[in-house]
């Protein structure tokens, strides 16, 4: 939950991105709601594995690097980083 904030408050996602993740949290914390889940992932299974395909290219603003650069520290603007170009990028 502090990343969130902290992310809310660098400007790195918006109100309405930090509320989005809010209601994930809440939907995942439901046992009930994480049957369905299972259950519709193997009702429709994606063929193939994202990570065979080219990655996507993900760009930030010159605002979130600012915000990156100066106010997270050096661990946790390197994961932010890593994220952003791995796994982001490989499977949005």
């Amino acid at each position: 939950m502090a990343t969130f904030l902290a992310l809310l408050m660098t400007g790195l996602i918006s109100v309405a991105e930090y509320e989005s993740m809010q209601e994930t949290l809440d939907i995942l914390s439901d046992e009930e709601t994480l049957g369905d889940l299972r259950q519709s992932r193997e009702d429709f299974a994606v063929s193939g594995d994202p990570a065979e395909h080219e990655p996507y290219s993900v760009g930030l603003s010159g605002q979130a690097h600012r915000n990156i650069r100066e106010h997270l520290p050096l661990e946790v603007a390197a994961a932010a980083l890593e994220t952003i170009e791995g796994s982001i990028a490989v499977n949005p």
